[in-house]
């Protein structure tokens, strides 16, 4: 076999592993409660990813609206609308799978590819 497997306590700490956010950002504190009541709007019936995968897109048109169009007025005013949905719903993303019950290990890979992808996204756009 090539490569290194993983141990049986190494496969048995992934599973026990939990997600632990520490601090919190200027964002997060400012907009907390409207991330809070906003996620109470979601019908339960959208899976979390679902918004997380949104948010991606609205990134992501934002980049090539501003890689297309240059960083005129109207496109700027456009991008920063993008940037705001997409951290919306990055933020409203785990707070629905908690409120839902969805959270799983799987989603939380999903929305931190999708993190890193975005992030990408808008530092090249710097």
């Amino acid at each position: 076999m090539v490569g290194t497997s993983l141990s049986k306590d190494q496969l048995n700490r992934l599973v026990e592993h939990k997600y632990h956010c520490e601090g919190e950002s200027i964002c997060d504190i400012l907009f907390k409660n409207f991330w809070r009541i906003s996620s109470l709007y979601i019908p339960t019936s959208i899976a979390p990813n679902t918004l997380t995968l949104i948010g991606l897109f609205a990134n992501v048109f934002a980049l090539c609206l501003l890689l297309s169009y240059g960083a005129g007025s109207v496109t700027s005013l456009v991008f920063v609308l993008c940037v705001f949905i997409y951290q919306t719903l990055d933020a409203l993303d785990g707070l629905h799978a908690r409120r839902t019950g969805s959270c799983s290990q799987l989603g939380e890979l999903f929305d931190h590819g999708c993190d890193t992808l975005a992030t990408c996204n808008v530092a090249f756009t710097l």
